[in-house]
């Protein structure tokens, strides 16, 4: 009976103490302080049980033992039932030792967490330590000493910019803890460098070959390698490094673009679209054909009709799109636009400044200005896209021809006397004029359209070729070449889009077609024959690229040959 009142009091002990340990976990919350408890009650269970089986555990025994699990030992039903006490617990696992090795190990994990916290904290901050030490190693130093290429383009403000790197995405780019600003320069050379370390030249783009046997003079005689090295000739045009001898140079004939109606042979227009191989043909008729240039269809894709005007000049605007025809006896012109086939008849008060005639229409490059001769001694200048007058020029002589310089700044006038006058339209002033060679009667003007050469054809058949640098600056230039194959006047000239080409053209007698290799200073020969069907040509024009030139003769057919090597 003694026995089995103290395994009763014992066990009611126990769940009493577990009663207490629970409301002290739940009341403080904290790990710590519920291990602290644990330990202390575990002590206290200790002697309860030292006091019931009578063999009480040593002190300062620095054991650990796993809660759960029974103690192999035969001391009787009195050890097992104190034993028991430990299933309470569920199976936890303490280290048993003194309350100061508790308190210690505690304090050592809170410390080891709070530790770990701070390191997560200064990365996610500053950056990987890691990823510093690379950008500061020697072999980022290496890489960073190559030579910088040369940009194509360098923008001067973004010197003076300063970038915030507060921001997630600009932290890698920190190289301290405490740097919040940093110059535009250095943040593109440094997300440069983190670039070329992540993404290095590929082995196969890197050179290795060494560069051997080539002549500063002549062309290169190296390895294999060096010829497909660079791509630089492969992509080159063909007519860019064209080399042409004027002996054995010839246009290929291909075929004929069309026939215009004879009586009206007086008179024709020629002129290729600014970006495609179609041809425009005006002559005395409220007519303008286009046809589609192939060399060897060559359709008819368009007959436009404008009512009430005998085109005598029609011109292409610079984008291709829009088409003035013009009336010597008018004080209006024609615009019509392509895409919609409209029609829009242009008329302006200001047009009877030029005692009502419109004649020699010349577009600027960029299509914002155009230059009309009046009838007498005037020159009016439009503001082409509004159709407006802007400024009237009164000359000392009738001019015989108009051209612009390329870059569209000046205006070239030209009289009689062989005389030609610089205007700068943005002052509306004569800057500049200049004499002709020989004094000859001038009837022709032309401009390269890369503002390299400048010709001009007399009464007498003579074209002097000039450089525009020295028309723009010297009063009595010396010309490059003259040629004096044609012994009647130039009724036409016209360069080709590289400035290689001069056709020269008289309309008063026949076979009097040449075509000038300007670089070579000679004119082509045995061309035209004459049995090639010219005879007396009145227009002929270059296409956009020069593959193809066309003629108009008084036979009535325009003609069309191949230009070699475009």
């Amino acid at each position: 009976m003694l026995r089995q009142e103290k395994r009763r009091a014992a066990r009611a002990k126990a769940a009493e103490m577990d009663q207490e340990l629970e409301a002290m976990v739940l009341g403080n919350g904290s790990w710590a302080a519920a291990a602290v408890a644990t330990n202390a009650t575990l002590n206290s269970k200790r002697k309860d049980r030292d006091s019931l089986s009578g063999a009480p555990l040593p002190k300062g025994n620095k054991k650990t033992r796993v809660f759960g699990q029974s103690d192999d030992s035969d001391e009787g039903s009195d050890q097992e039932e104190a034993n028991n006490v430990d299933d309470d617990f569920g199976g936890l696992d303490f280290t048993i030792d003194t309350a100061g090795a508790a308190d210690e190990t505690l304090a050592e994990k809170a410390d080891e967490q709070e530790s770990e916290l701070s390191d997560t904290s200064s990365e996610s901050e500053y950056g990987d330590d890691e990823d510093t030490n690379q950008r500061q190693s020697p072999e980022a130093d290496e890489e960073t000493d190559r030579p910088a290429k040369r940009s194509a383009w360098v923008d001067e403000d973004e010197e003076q910019d300063v970038v915030n790197l507060r921001g997630a995405l600009r932290a890698k780019v920190k190289m301290a803890p405490k740097e919040y600003r940093v110059e535009g320069a250095e943040l593109q050379r440094r997300l440069r460098n983190e670039f070329e370390a992540a993404c290095p030249t590929p082995a196969w783009a890197q050179v290795t070959v060494p560069v051997t046997g080539r002549d500063a003079d002549g062309p290169a005689e190296g390895s294999p390698e060096d010829l497909f090295r660079t791509a630089q000739n492969l992509l080159k045009s063909e007519r860019a490094g064209v080399q042409v001898d004027p002996k054995n140079y010839k246009p290929i004939r291909v075929s004929q673009v069309g026939r215009l109606p004879r009586k009206d042979r007086d008179f024709i227009e020629l002129q290729f679209h600014p970006s495609a191989h179609i041809l425009m043909a005006a002559y005395r008729m409220p007519t303008i054909h286009l046809f589609d240039v192939d060399g060897t269809r060559n359709t008819e894709i368009q007959k436009i009709k404008l009512p009430g005007l005998y085109t005598e000049a029609a011109v292409f605007t610079p984008s291709g799109s829009e088409i003035l025809a013009f009336h010597n006896n008018e004080p209006w012109f024609y615009h019509y636009d392509i895409a919609t086939a409209r029609a829009t008849k242009c008329t302006s008060p200001g047009y009877r400044a030029l005692d009502g005639s419109l004649e020699l229409p010349r577009l600027t490059a960029s299509g914002e200005r155009l230059a009309v001769r009046g009838r007498h001694t005037r020159v009016g200048i439009l503001h082409a896209p509004s159709r407006m007058l802007t400024k009237t020029l009164t000359l000392n002589q009738r001019a015989v021809d108009l051209q612009w310089s390329p870059d569209g700044q000046h205006l070239l006038t030209l009289d009689a006397s062989g005389k030609a006058y610089v205007w700068d339209v943005r002052m509306y002033r004569c800057t500049h004029t200049f004499k002709d060679e020989g004094g000859f009667q001038a009837t022709k003007l032309a401009v390269s359209a890369d503002g390299q050469y400048c010709a001009i054809g007399s009464r007498s058949g003579i074209v002097n070729v000039y450089n525009f640098a020295d028309t723009m600056k010297v009063a009595n230039p010396k010309p490059v070449y003259t040629m004096d194959n044609i012994t009647t006047a130039i009724s036409d000239l016209r360069f080709n889009h590289d400035a290689k080409f001069l056709a020269a053209n008289s309309n008063l007698t026949e076979n009097s077609l040449r075509l000038i290799n300007v670089p070579a200073r000679a004119v082509v020969c045995g061309w035209p024959h004459k049995a090639s069907g010219h005879r007396q040509v009145v227009s002929s024009a270059f296409s956009h690229d020069s593959r193809y030139m066309v003629h108009y003769s008084q036979t009535g057919y325009v003609l069309c040959d191949v230009m070699p090597g475009y």
